[in-house]
């Protein structure tokens, strides 16, 4: 079910958090200015309540006072944020309505059933880490190993690993093929793109990737990191969990070769948009 009367309600203030994210994204220095926005139509719509107001003020406080902090009390204060941060992806914490638009749609007759949810809680997890780390999305310039850097070895595994993560679904029966697209893709490209990928590459690679790199070698860097990315999505069960650790893999190679946040975006969105518009999403219907 398509609700579109529930999403012409929040179109403006949805509206709204998507050019925030966009301008976060290719203007960091305006981050500010965007979420402050965002939190002023979200509670004047009602989709963020004053509860969570008050849960996110403390929350930047926090992340502020850790800026001007150092030693023991310094990570004592990331660390919370951090918890914070995963709370809300995981939609723990109170005033946010995350209202559905899409309630229980096929994308065909042998995907399972789809609900999307305009989540409003999330993307506060980008705005977050950017009062933790102002340079998130400064360029990276790890030190790769000397067969990375080989622009042979960099496209065929460009190449490979998509045609891995692909199969490995497949295998794992996961997916099976099934081309065409649902008549609520805009809304789920627009929704993928912004509210999805931007936060989880934000996370897992412009904060734990990137950190990492300062103190491990690239490639154990990026193994750490895409474990951690597949351990996230223990929710779809071991063989999801390895299909998703591939694509961390694939994510954070194109971060660490070149080095800009934003190409590890849009490759994250070009694997969902490739498993929506070519196979059963978001998996194979198994009750069939």
């Amino acid at each position: 079910m398509f609700l579109i009367e529930q999403l012409t309600n929040l179109a403006v203030p949805y509206s709204v958090l998507l050019i925030a994210m966009a301008i976060t994204v290719f203007k960091p220095k305006y981050w500010f200015f965007a979420m402050l926005t965002t939190l002023i139509l979200g509670y004047l719509y009602q989709t963020i309540q004053l509860i969570g107001m008050v849960y996110l003020g403390v929350a930047f406080a926090v992340s502020f006072w850790q800026q001007k902090s150092s030693g023991v009390l310094q990570h004592v204060l990331r660390f919370i944020i951090i918890v914070f941060c995963i709370a809300l992806a995981i939609h723990q914490i109170p005033g946010f309505n995350n209202l559905p638009v899409i309630v229980n749609s096929q994308k065909g007759p042998l995907s399972m059933p789809f609900t999307l949810y305009l989540n409003w809680d999330k993307p506060f997890i980008l705005f977050l880490l950017l009062g933790l780390f102002p340079t998130l999305f400064e360029r990276l310039n790890p030190q790769l190993p000397a067969w990375l850097k080989q622009k042979t070895a960099q496209s065929l595994l460009f190449l490979f690993i998509p045609v891995v993560i692909f199969g490995l679904a497949m295998a794992a029966n996961l997916i099976t093929w099934e081309l065409r697209l649902p008549n609520w893709w805009w809304l789920f490209a627009l929704n993928n793109l912004i509210l999805t990928c931007v936060v989880e590459e934000v996370f897992f690679r412009g904060f734990i990737l990137k950190s990492l790199t300062e103190k491990a070698p690239a490639v154990l860097a990026l193994l750490i990191s895409s474990i951690l990315f597949g351990a996230a999505h223990f929710a779809g069960g071991a063989d999801y969990m390895l299909v998703a650790t591939c694509a961390g893999a694939l994510y954070g190679l194109v971060y660490l070769i070149s080095g800009q946040l934003r190409y590890a975006i849009f490759a994250h969105f070009s694997i969902n948009f490739i498993h929506l518009a070519f196979f059963t999403y978001p998996m194979l219907n198994h009750t069939l």
